[in-house]
């Protein structure tokens, strides 16, 4: 088929793979690691940063240009959405719908994907998995590849690539795909969590480890998978997991292996990625640490035979293009109307005075109808005035504060400086505000997401400071308005 060049797009560094795609196999021509110069942002400068890689891929005689590109989980807004019941090709519309009451920014100025996630026997609603980066990000993105004289063919998400992984591995050995198996890949300080359950991604999750002890990382990590497994029951078929997949070596992942297989009860295993491609050479750049592979050679597998559900940011999902029947239908109904015309001609005849009957008899009780609902009226604007100033606008301050800490992502991942509670305004029954510092803006907008899901309605605002922390160095400002609760929707009244 085609050769790629796929990478593992960090801040930091890049972690490369060469490979020959066909429909059978992924054979890997090269692997290596590219660490970007002092001085060199590739956010800051993509067209710099394009052409220091090209002089860098032309040093190690890369050819290939059609080029892959996995981003961190930190790098994306993830969020699980409920949507109605509705055919697959109609779910794109839906979702950007949803996107445009949730999402932070304007559609505009985002690249939005998503994968629906399975059906679940007897729901009467759909669930998808959204994800969303800065648009600007995609764009300088694609200026850096653009410089490095590269095609950019598809923009995915390191936690995809691992399902791809893990699913491939759980297909090849025949086990069972109901049950929900958490894949752990950690590449230096960066460490990510995903649930895969029916060859689906249903949930991801990122954290930062602080460094240390191999005991004291292992310890952490198996903070944030309690964490996040307690926050996602509903997700674990029989409220646990089935098993622990951990990619990388098997000397790096012996004793998150055997912490994780203690801590969740089930069996948990080392998968290297590069086990499931043909290897040309050993890489001597990941003779050790593998799990940095893990978005590149998912995406590679993909490409080959996919088996998991894609996010691709580049070409994201789209509403299925119906083929033009106007021309066949308007001789189909041509047809029936000329071979029903004659008959119908004499029912409608007789039909239209039967109504005439029916007609002035629903006009008669239409009248009585309005006239009882303008006797009404009255006392249920009154009922709606007592019910509005009586409930919608009572505050529970104590409940206001436990939704907050719940909203947090966690206790060590932000704190506030400075807080406060406000009284009802005109903008709703309840203000908060504060400022803080927290160790990631991903860390802010999971704050931000929590809120609005507690009907707070947040209002960005610029921090005005600088973090002075080095242990939180983005500092962010919270302003949210609790929403006053919705009051019933009347019924529609007849027309008069």
């Amino acid at each position: 088929m085609s050769d790629f060049l796929a990478f593992d797009w960090d801040r930091h560094q890049l972690s490369c793979v060469v490979a020959h795609v066909s429909k059978s196999r992924v054979r890997v021509e090269q692997c290596f690691r590219l660490t970007w110069p002092d001085g060199l942002d590739p956010d800051a400068a993509p067209e710099r940063a394009g052409n220091w890689l090209k002089d860098e891929l032309r040093r190690r005689g890369v050819s290939a240009r059609q080029v892959l590109v996995s981003l961190p989980r930190e790098e994306a807004v993830v969020r699980r959405l409920e949507l109605p019941n509705a055919p697959d090709d109609e779910l794109p519309d839906l979702v950007r719908m949803q996107a445009a009451t949730k999402a932070s920014s304007a559609l505009d100025q985002l690249r939005l994907d998503f994968v629906p996630l399975p059906r679940e026997a007897g729901a009467e609603l759909r669930e998808v998995l959204m994800t969303t980066i800065p648009a600007a990000d995609a764009s300088k993105l694609g200026r850096a590849i653009e410089a490095a004289g590269l095609e950019l063919a598809s923009i995915g998400l390191s936690p995809v690539g691992a399902a791809e992984i893990a699913a491939r591995v759980e297909r090849h050995r025949r086990l069972d795909a109901t049950g929900t198996s958490l894949v752990v890949a950690r590449h230096g300080p960066r460490v990510e969590m995903s649930l895969v359950r029916r060859e689906h991604l249903v949930f991801t999750h990122s954290a930062r480890l602080e460094g240390g002890s191999e005991d004291r990382d292992n310890q952490a990590i198996l903070a944030e998978v309690t964490r996040a497994t307690v926050a996602q029951q509903k997700l674990l078929v029989g409220g646990t997991i089935a098993r622990a997949w951990v990619l990388g070596t098997e000397a790096e992942t012996r004793s998150l292996c055997e912490a994780l297989q203690a801590r969740l009860s089930c069996e948990a295993e080392t998968v290297d990625p590069l086990a499931l491609v043909q290897l040309t050479s050993e890489p001597a750049d990941f003779a050790a640490s593998r799990a940095a592979l893990a978005g590149p050679i998912g995406m590679l597998l993909a490409r080959s035979e996919p088996t998991v559900a894609a996010i691709d940011f580049l070409n994201p999902r789209k509403p299925v293009e119906k083929t033009d029947q106007r021309r066949i239908n308007l001789i189909v109904r041509g047809s029936l109307a000329a071979a029903l015309l004659l008959a119908g001609f004499a029912w409608l005849t007789w039909y239209k005075l039967s109504l005439d009957g029916q007609i002035e008899s629903l006009q008669t009780r239409l009248s009585d109808l309005n006239r009882a609902i303008r006797d009404a009226e009255p006392d249920v604007a009154a009922a709606n005035a007592i019910a509005g100033t009586w409930d919608d606008f009572r505050v529970d301050w104590l409940a206001q504060m436990n939704a907050l800490n719940e909203a947090r992502p966690g206790a060590d991942q932000l704190y506030f400086t400075r807080f406060k509670f406000q009284p009802a305004t005109a903008a709703g029954i309840a203000k908060v505000e504060g400022h803080g510092n927290a160790r990631s803006r991903y860390d802010v907008q999971s704050l931000y997401d929590g809120l609005d899901e507690r009907n707070y309605q947040i209002v960005p605002k610029d921090a005005g400071q600088a973090a002075r922390d080095e242990d939180y160095p983005h500092a962010f400002a919270l302003d949210a308005t609790l929403q006053a609760r919705k009051p019933a929707a009347a019924a529609p009244t007849a027309s008069r």
